[in-house]
Protein backbone atom coordinates (compact mmCIF):
# COMPACT_ATOMS: atom_id res chain seq x y z
CA UNK A 1 0.00 0.00 0.00
CA UNK A 2 1.39 3.53 -0.81
CA UNK A 3 1.37 6.30 1.77
CA UNK A 4 -0.72 8.63 -0.47
CA UNK A 5 -3.42 5.27 0.12
CA UNK A 6 -2.68 4.66 3.74
CA UNK A 7 -3.18 8.50 4.29
CA UNK A 8 -5.81 8.13 2.40
CA UNK A 9 -7.76 5.91 4.75
CA UNK A 10 -6.74 6.97 7.42
CA UNK A 11 -8.08 10.21 7.25
CA UNK A 12 -11.27 9.34 6.12
CA UNK A 13 -11.25 7.17 9.27
CA UNK A 14 -10.19 10.13 11.65
CA UNK A 15 -12.60 13.06 10.36
CA UNK A 16 -15.17 10.52 10.74
CA UNK A 17 -15.25 10.03 14.82
CA UNK A 18 -13.84 14.47 14.88
CA UNK A 19 -17.24 15.15 13.00
CA UNK A 20 -19.70 13.01 14.53
CA UNK A 21 -22.77 13.89 15.92
CA UNK A 22 -22.95 17.50 14.42
CA UNK A 23 -25.06 18.68 11.50
CA UNK A 24 -23.52 19.25 7.95
CA UNK A 25 -23.69 22.59 7.73
CA UNK A 26 -21.92 23.20 11.07
CA UNK A 27 -18.31 21.40 9.74
CA UNK A 28 -16.84 24.58 8.18
CA UNK A 29 -13.22 23.18 8.52
CA UNK A 30 -11.18 19.89 7.74
CA UNK A 31 -7.48 20.41 8.35
CA UNK A 32 -4.43 18.14 8.24
CA UNK A 33 -1.04 19.43 10.29
CA UNK A 34 2.40 18.89 11.05
CA UNK A 35 5.45 20.55 12.11
CA UNK A 36 7.64 21.12 9.56
CA UNK A 37 9.87 17.88 10.00
CA UNK A 38 6.53 16.43 8.86
CA UNK A 39 7.20 13.35 11.60
CA UNK A 40 3.20 12.72 13.20
CA UNK A 41 0.05 14.77 11.96
CA UNK A 42 -2.63 15.68 13.19
CA UNK A 43 -6.31 16.30 12.11
CA UNK A 44 -8.72 19.09 13.15
CA UNK A 45 -12.22 20.27 12.35
CA UNK A 46 -13.93 23.79 12.53
CA UNK A 47 -16.93 24.55 13.70
CA UNK A 48 -19.37 27.12 12.16
CA UNK A 49 -20.15 28.36 16.02
CA UNK A 50 -17.06 28.05 16.96
CA UNK A 51 -15.05 30.12 13.84
CA UNK A 52 -18.44 33.17 14.42
CA UNK A 53 -17.26 33.43 17.87
CA UNK A 54 -13.62 33.52 17.53
CA UNK A 55 -14.18 36.18 14.47
CA UNK A 56 -16.77 38.28 16.27
CA UNK A 57 -14.12 38.64 19.48
CA UNK A 58 -11.11 39.47 17.29
CA UNK A 59 -11.50 40.25 13.85
CA UNK A 60 -8.20 41.15 13.42
CA UNK A 61 -7.23 37.36 13.60
CA UNK A 62 -10.34 36.39 11.19
CA UNK A 63 -8.15 34.93 8.65
CA UNK A 64 -5.95 32.82 11.03
CA UNK A 65 -9.14 31.70 12.53
CA UNK A 66 -10.38 30.05 9.30
CA UNK A 67 -7.18 29.38 7.83
CA UNK A 68 -5.37 27.77 11.13
CA UNK A 69 -6.16 24.76 12.16
CA UNK A 70 -4.32 25.11 15.19
CA UNK A 71 -6.99 27.76 15.93
CA UNK A 72 -9.94 25.21 15.90
CA UNK A 73 -12.58 23.98 17.99
CA UNK A 74 -12.30 20.00 17.32
CA UNK A 75 -10.97 17.60 18.43
CA UNK A 76 -11.78 19.33 21.86
CA UNK A 77 -9.72 19.34 24.63
CA UNK A 78 -10.67 16.14 26.27
CA UNK A 79 -9.52 14.44 23.49
CA UNK A 80 -6.86 16.53 22.08
CA UNK A 81 -3.96 13.96 22.91
CA UNK A 82 -5.97 10.92 21.23
CA UNK A 83 -4.32 10.09 17.65
CA UNK A 84 -6.53 10.16 14.82
CA UNK A 85 -4.57 8.70 12.27
CA UNK A 86 -2.34 5.98 13.96
CA UNK A 87 -1.89 4.01 10.68
CA UNK A 88 -1.17 7.24 9.10
CA UNK A 89 1.86 8.19 11.84
CA UNK A 90 2.79 4.66 11.72
CA UNK A 91 3.45 4.53 8.31
CA UNK A 92 5.30 7.78 8.30
CA UNK A 93 7.77 6.71 11.37
CA UNK A 94 8.68 3.93 9.00
CA UNK A 95 9.77 6.16 6.07
CA UNK A 96 13.60 6.56 5.98
CA UNK A 97 14.59 10.13 7.55
CA UNK A 98 17.71 10.34 7.00
CA UNK A 99 17.11 12.68 4.02
CA UNK A 100 14.88 15.13 6.16
CA UNK A 101 14.24 16.95 3.03
CA UNK A 102 13.51 14.15 0.60
CA UNK A 103 11.40 13.07 4.01
CA UNK A 104 9.38 16.43 4.17
CA UNK A 105 8.48 16.04 0.64
CA UNK A 106 7.49 12.80 0.72
CA UNK A 107 4.89 13.09 3.46
CA UNK A 108 3.61 16.85 2.54
CA UNK A 109 3.03 15.20 -1.28
CA UNK A 110 1.35 12.19 0.06
CA UNK A 111 -0.56 14.32 2.39
CA UNK A 112 -1.88 16.54 -0.18
CA UNK A 113 -2.59 14.04 -2.98
CA UNK A 114 -4.69 11.81 -0.01
CA UNK A 115 -7.02 15.04 0.49
CA UNK A 116 -7.27 15.89 -2.84
CA UNK A 117 -8.50 12.48 -3.58
CA UNK A 118 -10.95 13.15 -0.75
CA UNK A 119 -12.05 16.14 -1.95
CA UNK A 120 -12.60 14.19 -5.71
CA UNK A 121 -14.13 11.40 -4.07
CA UNK A 122 -16.99 13.92 -2.59
CA UNK A 123 -16.17 12.52 1.27
CA UNK A 124 -16.52 16.24 2.25
CA UNK A 125 -19.89 16.57 0.71
CA UNK A 126 -21.62 16.90 3.65
CA UNK A 127 -19.88 19.82 4.68
CA UNK A 128 -19.66 21.80 1.20
CA UNK A 129 -18.87 25.08 2.38
CA UNK A 130 -16.30 23.77 4.50
CA UNK A 131 -12.34 24.03 3.47
CA UNK A 132 -9.54 22.00 3.10
CA UNK A 133 -6.58 22.74 4.97
CA UNK A 134 -3.32 21.25 4.65
CA UNK A 135 -0.44 23.27 6.97
CA UNK A 136 2.85 23.25 7.89
CA UNK A 137 2.56 24.44 11.83
CA UNK A 138 5.51 25.98 12.17
CA UNK A 139 6.43 27.74 9.07
CA UNK A 140 7.71 26.60 5.68
CA UNK A 141 7.32 27.13 2.22
CA UNK A 142 4.23 29.54 2.77
CA UNK A 143 3.69 29.78 -1.23
CA UNK A 144 3.86 26.13 -1.61
CA UNK A 145 1.39 25.66 1.16
CA UNK A 146 -1.00 28.26 -0.87
CA UNK A 147 -0.50 26.00 -3.50
CA UNK A 148 -1.35 23.05 -1.85
CA UNK A 149 -4.59 24.84 -0.55
CA UNK A 150 -5.66 26.37 -3.22
CA UNK A 151 -5.40 22.67 -4.76
CA UNK A 152 -8.25 21.90 -2.11
CA UNK A 153 -10.47 24.41 -2.11
CA UNK A 154 -10.04 26.38 -5.79
CA UNK A 155 -8.72 29.30 -7.12
CA UNK A 156 -10.99 31.85 -5.27
CA UNK A 157 -9.44 30.95 -1.80
CA UNK A 158 -6.00 32.28 -3.17
CA UNK A 159 -6.15 35.88 -2.03
CA UNK A 160 -7.28 35.10 1.95
CA UNK A 161 -4.97 32.66 1.74
CA UNK A 162 -2.36 34.85 0.39
CA UNK A 163 -3.52 37.12 3.07
CA UNK A 164 -3.03 34.51 5.94
CA UNK A 165 -0.03 33.06 5.26
CA UNK A 166 1.64 36.58 4.77
CA UNK A 167 2.68 36.36 1.15
CA UNK A 168 2.98 39.52 -1.25
CA UNK A 169 0.89 38.87 -4.65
Amino acid sequence: MTLTTTLHEAFAAGFTPLIAGRDAGEIVGYGVCSDSDASSLYLAAHTRSARDEQVAEDPKYASSYVWNPDEWDLPDEDDIDSDLVPAANQAIEALDDSDIAAHRETVWSAVVDAMAQLVDEGFFARSPQAIRVVLVTDGGDEATQCDWNVRLNGEDCRPELVEFLGLEE
